[in-house]
């Protein structure tokens, strides 16, 4: 008889994986995973035996927190993180940096990747975002010197739009020095005087993605923030700039809240030296940011003053039209072009078409530019694009293009006995090109 067959008994192995929400991260604030010292550094993803370690990520979460409800822009509608700082009180400043998964997986976060920091839990009444960055393709993103200030929880959100993704979350001590950003500024009392502030220690803070700066303005930044308990008439100067910057005026702290740009200033070296402007604030708090153009940080001087109420010839505001010059911005004393009117064409018809061509102040490129006293001409340094024996300022017509354009200016004002004397004063830069003389540069002026 044949041996019947036998059975075998072969060992299954079976390897379960528990994820606990520790590992998960949680999208509430009651079961927001706790970071209760720093440093603090999640765990990174591997993949090995005898068991492997997930480390971070947003799936298995709820997409409970968007654009609508919390800070941090369009990237919001995939599942989020959350964690909440127990940390002791010493500790009144962080730094965040969120990188990829790590070995097994991609290095590189997720391409839409933000991480946000709020005063409170994220989207109940009060609760206030304190600080956000968006991926914008790199491998990482830092979120530095975050103030824990003004007491209550604080909370650290992970969030991205579409697929969720693996992360490893990294935070830090950090640096906040009065001045760094608006939520801890340099709190200035009228008059001020500063000789000399400086960009150097602080950080890239306020840029293109958060604020009204341009693209190319990418060095660090300085805070000064004044509060007024009535309308006033504010001056102010930044001046002796050591290399090029940007001033921006702003009516509330950018990031926190959406501020409104009300200047905005850049100061190119070596040709400009100084920012200078007048301008009728309501009470409230505001801020001026001065920024470096580039990673070479700048030193200045500055003063901002209040104006005496009695005579405020220059600001846009007052009550009693008697105490006010008659011909309200005509030395462009408001750094606008309120009260005037313009044109822009060729050479053959510089009134052609309606409208300005402006752009920033000191700006080379526009056409009707308002320029500030401390800056010289581009073509001829010697020259300042300011009178001497005038005012603050002045406007440019034209620029150094080619290509045959004119533009034009208007100002219209009723001359009585009271104003029968007024003064021009200009100065003309003109190339000598070879054409013909009915096609050579001309400027003129026309009373009438």
């Amino acid at each position: 008889m044949a041996n019947a067959p036998q059975l075998r008994c072969l060992p299954i192995w079976v390897l379960l994986l528990l994820i606990t929400p520790e590992l998960w991260g949680q999208n509430i604030c009651g079961t927001a995973i706790p970071i209760n010292a720093l440093p603090y550094v999640s765990p990174n993803h591997t993949l090995g035996f005898p068991a492997p370690n997930p480390g971070l990520s947003t799936c298995g979460t709820v997409n409970d927190y968007n654009s609508i409800n919390v800070c941090g822009g369009t990237n919001l509608q995939g599942e989020d993180a959350l964690f909440v700082l127990n940390l002791p009180p010493a500790v009144n400043c962080i730094s965040i940096r969120l990188d990829g998964s790590g070995i097994g997986f991609s290095p590189n976060l997720n391409a839409s990747a933000s991480v946000s920091v709020f005063r409170g839990c994220p989207g109940d009444a009060g609760s206030q975002c304190i600080g956000s960055v968006q991926n914008t393709g790199q491998a990482f993103i830092r979120l530095n010197n975050i103030k824990l200030s003004g007491g209550g929880n604080f909370y650290i959100m992970i969030d991205g739009a579409g697929a969720c993704f693996p992360y490893r979350l990294n935070v830090q001590p950090g640096n906040c020095p009065d001045g760094g950003k608006c939520d801890f500024p340099l709190n200035v009392t009228l008059p001020f005087e500063s000789v000399p502030g400086t960009t150097a220690g602080f950080g890239n803070d306020y840029n293109a993605n958060n604020s009204c700066f341009d693209v190319a303005t990418t060095g660090n930044d300085v805070v000064y923030k004044i509060s007024l308990d009535k309308e006033s008439c504010i001056w102010y100067q930044f001046e002796n700039f050591t290399s090029s910057a940007t001033v921006l005026l702003s009516n509330a702290c950018p990031i926190i809240t959406a501020p409104a740009c009300l200047r905005l200033a850049p100061c190119l070296s070596p040709l400009c030296r100084t920012v200078m402007g007048e301008i009728t604030l309501p009470a409230g708090d505001y801020y001026f940011i001065i920024k470096s153009q580039s990673n070479t940080d700048v030193q200045f001087s500055s003063t901002i003053r209040v104006l005496n109420p009695d005579n405020l010839t220059d600001c846009p505001s007052c009550n009693d039209q008697d105490n006010c010059t008659s011909c309200r911005n005509s030395g462009f004393e408001k750094m606008t072009f309120e009260g005037w009117t313009a044109r822009f064409g060729s050479t053959f018809n510089p009134g052609l078409t309606p409208g300005f061509r402006s752009g920033n102040f000191n700006n080379g490129l526009s056409r009707h530019t308002i320029v500030t006293r401390g800056n010289f001409d581009t073509l001829i340094p010697a020259l300042p694009v300011v009178p001497p024996d005038g005012g603050d300022y002045a406007v440019r017509l034209g620029n150094c293009n080619n290509n045959a354009q004119g533009e034009q200016l208007v100002y219209t004002f009723l001359v009585d006995s009271s104003n029968t004397n007024f003064i021009y004063r200009y100065a003309v830069v003109l190339e000598n090109p070879n054409h013909t003389p009915d096609q050579q540069p001309f400027f003129s002026i026309d009373v009438k």
